[in-house]
């Protein structure tokens, strides 16, 4: 038997964490990457991996920092995150904690440099809003004042309507 005293995984996990999180550096960083493995959880938590040519980072951005991104984040675009790493340590794994995450390079220019679309809802398609959505135009449709309706174009990615409804 080791003369050394002998740690349980979760002691081990929870040292690094300690570590980890009273580290200065680690404690609050900007890390830039590639975006991959992205997946928006039904919990509205995002998970993602931040990837360079050397190496991999997981990460995740819990739900009410995600809700706030001013973007659609997805696989391959270039991003510069912030936050803290960590250990999960259910899992014995260090990931990025997210708490910020914005485009770097041209996906930054594009979203400093968006414009805003005004169209009737009568003639918008759901692809067309789509694509509109993707190239990071604002939608604006007006006078929706069936609720069915105003839902589905929440759902295309139409981000202001005009109504008669008050509520």
């Amino acid at each position: 038997m080791p003369e050394q005293a002998v740690l349980s995984v979760t002691e081990v996990n929870e040292y690094l964490r300690m570590q980890m999180e009273g580290d200065r550096v680690l404690s609050g960083l900007y890390v830039r990457g590639e975006l991959s493995n992205c997946k928006l959880h039904s919990s509205g938590h995002f998970y993602f991996s931040l990837k360079d040519e050397g190496g991999q980072l997981g990460a995740v951005m819990f739900r009410p920092q995600a809700s706030r991104l001013k973007f659609r984040p997805e696989d391959g675009l270039r991003v510069i995150a912030h936050g803290r790493v960590s250990v999960y340590a259910v899992r014995g794994q260090y990931q990025l904690y997210a708490d910020d995450l914005v485009p770097d390079g041209a996906g930054a220019l594009l979203l400093e440099h968006r414009f805003d679309l005004d169209v009737d809802y009568r003639v918008l398609t759901e692809d067309w809003a789509r694509r509109l959505h993707d190239a990071g135009v604002r939608i604006n449709c007006w006078t929706v004042d069936d609720p069915a309706v105003a839902e589905r174009l929440v759902g295309w990615g139409v981000e202001y309507l005009t109504s008669n409804i008050l509520e």
